[in-house]
């Protein structure tokens, strides 16, 4: 399979998702390099003296390479109770164009389901299999072990998503 690697933080999620909207910002920042899209045309700029990675074109540069797209949600997708500009387009834009999407986030304060409330709330609609929280990465992580047949019990210290992952 091959992938093409970047490690993409918050900010940069943040500012592509504009690349695609209507209200489209002219600059694409990266705060990390971004490989195995080296035939392509960057610019290199610098912030705060870091070297980082510019992309002049993001929907030629980068979507003809990329098949899937992992979003973090807190500060990417929304910000607390509100979808950010431009991101119900962005993610329209990329089913239209046949790219998988999943949605990441190490807040176990939800399960899967009340992220999917989170999602269809803020009028995104993102199935649940896209999702996936550290709650329901402890849940898969014991049944894949097959914890429940060993007889061990779990003591959760955490939040209710724990809980409602592991019922």
């Amino acid at each position: 399979m091959h992938i093409a690697r970047s490690s993409l933080s918050a900010a940069l999620m943040a500012t592509s998702v504009r690349a695609f909207s209507p209200a489209a910002s002219s600059s694409f920042r990266s705060s990390a390099a971004i490989s195995n899209l080296s035939s392509r045309t960057f610019s290199s700029t610098t912030s705060l003296n870091a070297n980082v990675l510019k992309l002049t074109e993001p929907a030629k540069d980068l979507l003809p390479d990329v098949d899937v797209f992992i979003f973090d949600c807190d500060g990417v997708i929304w910000r607390g109770d509100s979808v950010i500009e431009g991101i119900p387009e962005t993610l329209e834009k990329l089913r239209a164009l046949g790219k998988k999407m999943y949605f990441v986030t190490n807040n176990s304060t939800k399960s899967r389901k009340g992220y999917k409330k989170k999602f269809d709330s803020l009028g995104l609609d993102v199935p649940a299999e896209e999702i996936f929280s550290s709650s329901f990465a402890a849940a898969a992580y014991l049944e894949q072990t097959n914890f429940k047949e060993s007889g061990k019990k779990v003591y959760v210290v955490g939040e209710i998503g724990i809980q409602e992952e592991l019922d």
